[in-house]
């Protein structure tokens, strides 16, 4: 009786528990990477949320933030450029627009933005946001000569030539453009390059001028299947010198804005949007925009409210 219970496992046994093992292991294997599988479909699905919802907040950022402390507001009065550096079509389109890319080769813009870009260009058919707003601003302390303004020393940080500021009027905006800034005890006198004409007494606005665009780039970057890889991109420039466009978001593409104004938005209705046919001013009548992009082969369409003064 001793004998059986000390008994050997056979070999069949042993192929049987060995197959079985497999059987075990193979579906280990099987649910393991399913489960990987789903999980990155999953990290990247949030990982694209995450960056449609990075989108929307640059835009409705910037949309808050934009214009001028003008205490005359920005809708009735016509633009100048004074800087002597071919700003004036840029500041007809007003505190806030929208368009087409490319842009005009004249409006001084890089060449990444222009119909004869060669390199890391624009994507051709989407649409950008323009924004002109002040960083900063102060009041002039003393009437302006018209070439010399005088401000509180330290009221605009780090003012420095060939920077734009701007003032205005009830009739006007006037770009200007730094020659020289002086420090004298609590005041600063910040001399432009060209005279202006308007008079300017004390107690004017005086803003740092700074000028947004976001748009969509070629990064230069390809992805897995050889592709181009776009981003969203912001241009800034706040002076003659300075241009500088910087990368936000990888991976958006085709970027459209579609706008509806305060008219065409009735109660119980669905709402009319205006895809953009050319550059468009957004201006007082304007209530939201639409924006449909890409993010890695997914649409989203997110809407913004705006309220331009």
């Amino acid at each position: 009786m001793s004998s059986k219970y000390q008994k050997g496992i056979t070999l069949i046994e042993l192929l049987i528990s060995m197959t079985i093992s497999l059987i075990v292991i193979g579906g280990a294997i099987t649910t393991y990477i399913s489960v990987k599988k789903i999980y990155k479909n999953i990290n990247e699905q949030a990982d694209n949320n995450v960056k449609a919802l990075m989108v929307k907040q640059v835009f409705e950022n910037i949309l808050s933030n934009m214009g001028f402390a003008c205490v005359y507001g920005s809708q009735n009065q016509s633009f100048e450029d004074n800087t002597g550096d071919n700003m004036l079509n840029i500041l007809e389109k007003g505190v806030a627009s929208v368009g087409n890319v490319p842009f005009p080769n004249d409006y001084g813009l890089p060449n990444s933005m222009e119909s004869d870009c060669i390199g890391e260009c624009f994507q051709a058919g989407t649409d950008y946001l323009m924004i002109q707003r002040d960083t900063e601003y102060t009041n002039t302390v003393s009437d302006s000569s018209g070439l010399i303004f005088t401000v509180p020393k330290n009221s605009i940080k780090e003012l420095a030539n060939d920077e734009y500021i701007i003032t205005c009027t009830a009739n006007t905006y006037n770009l200007m453009k730094i020659s020289d800034v002086t420090n004298s005890g609590e005041e600063s006198s910040i001399t432009i390059s060209n005279s202006i004409d308007s008079s300017i007494g004390k107690g004017a606005y005086i803003g740092k001028y700074e000028l947004d665009i976001y748009y969509i780039r070629d990064t230069g970057r390809l992805d897995k299947s050889g592709n181009k890889v776009y981003s969203l991109y912001l241009y800034i420039r706040d002076s003659s010198s300075r241009g500088v466009s910087y990368e936000l978001i990888d991976g958006v593409s085709n970027l459209k804005i579609a706008y509806v104004k305060s008219e065409d938005v009735l109660q119980g209705s669905n709402i009319s949007w205006s895809n953009i046919g050319s550059t468009t001013k957004l201006d007082k009548d304007v209530s939201g925009l639409k924006l449909s992009f890409d993010i890695n082969g997914q649409t989203y369409n997110r809407i913004i409210p705006i309220n331009v003064s």
